[in-house]
């Protein structure tokens, strides 16, 4: 008698979920994401997530193993487009869609930013 074993290899086929990018600061944005859905993430086993952060001023990439990154010494009163995907044992998923956030101006140390946007202070 013969048998034959076939493992298959399913890599996901789902995004993560919930993808938010929050301006903290003038130079500070924090994303957040759930995980892919189980039903679309084949192997079970999370490695890591991939992320890309973009803007006019370029791309920065990177992986991470938690649900969460903070990204900062960025430029102030920037858009800032931001997506991920999910690293498994089988392989890698597709990038969620992209999310935006425009880092803010604010005064003290960016009041640099403040005199190249043509504002003098803020009002309470």
């Amino acid at each position: 008698m013969l048998l034959f074993f076939v493992f298959c290899k399913t890599v996901p086929t789902g995004y993560p979920t919930d993808v938010t990018l929050m301006a903290l600061s003038a130079s500070t944005v924090s994303a957040t994401w759930d995980d892919v859905p189980c039903d679309t993430l084949g192997s079970k086993d999370v490695l890591r997530y991939e992320y890309e952060l973009e803007s006019d001023n370029g791309i920065i990439t990177g992986s991470v193993t938690s649900k969460t990154e903070t990204f900062s010494n960025l430029q102030c009163k920037t858009v800032y487009s931001f997506r991920v995907k999910t690293i498994t044992n089988d392989g890698e998923g597709p990038f969620s869609e992209y999310v935006t956030a425009e880092t803010l101006i604010t005064e003290g140390k960016y009041q640099g930013c403040l005199k190249k946007y043509g504002i003098h202070g803020i009002a309470n």
